[in-house]
């Protein structure tokens, strides 16, 4: 048997005897830590985020959020209904306040985020306040129609244009 070849195995061997003695520590360590933690009265879990603050808690007048929560609550009032992020940010740069940063738009979801006092009802709905049910809309006067029946044939029945305001019949 050649030399070359003894001596690959030989290296194959004791790197594998040095995998396996890693294997034996990492296996003793996990023995010894399940060890540890039965002797020890189990402990609720530290929260590694830290505790949100009080949505009534006091600002002072001249803080940018102190600022940004009071325009946000009047443009929120004045809309009646939640407000997507875009169109809020335009009302309150348009009302006089400065948002400073890279990316306004975004510092001002932060701040509505961290002031806990608004939720997020989805991209298209928008912000409204956490504390206040959400406003139902009516029903825009064009879509207060009666429905059409999809199988109405006055004017193509099934196959006929789309209404306004029908439901579309569901293949089977």
């Amino acid at each position: 048997m050649p030399d070359a070849i003894l001596e690959k195995a030989k290296a194959k061997r004791d790197a594998s005897l040095r995998e396996a003695e890693r294997w034996s520590d990492f296996i003793r360590q996990c023995e010894e830590l399940r060890a540890d933690a039965d002797a020890t009265p189990q402990q609720a879990p530290r929260s590694v985020a830290r505790p949100r603050r009080d949505a009534q808690r006091s600002l002072p007048e001249d803080s940018e959020l102190a600022k940004t929560i009071a325009m946000v609550d009047a443009v929120l009032d004045a809309f009646g209904r939640p407000v997507p992020l875009s169109e809020l940010y335009n009302a309150v740069t348009k009302s006089g306040l400065i948002i400073h940063g890279k990316r306004p738009r975004d510092v001002l979801g932060a701040r509505l985020y961290n002031s806990n006092r608004y939720r997020s009802q989805g991209k298209q709905t928008g912000w409204w306040f956490k504390d206040r049910p959400i406003p139902i809309r009516e029903t825009a006067p064009a879509l207060k129609q009666a429905t059409i029946a999809p199988s109405d044939s006055s004017d193509g029945g099934l196959f006929g244009p789309p209404h306004p305001n029908e439901r579309l019949p569901v293949a089977a």
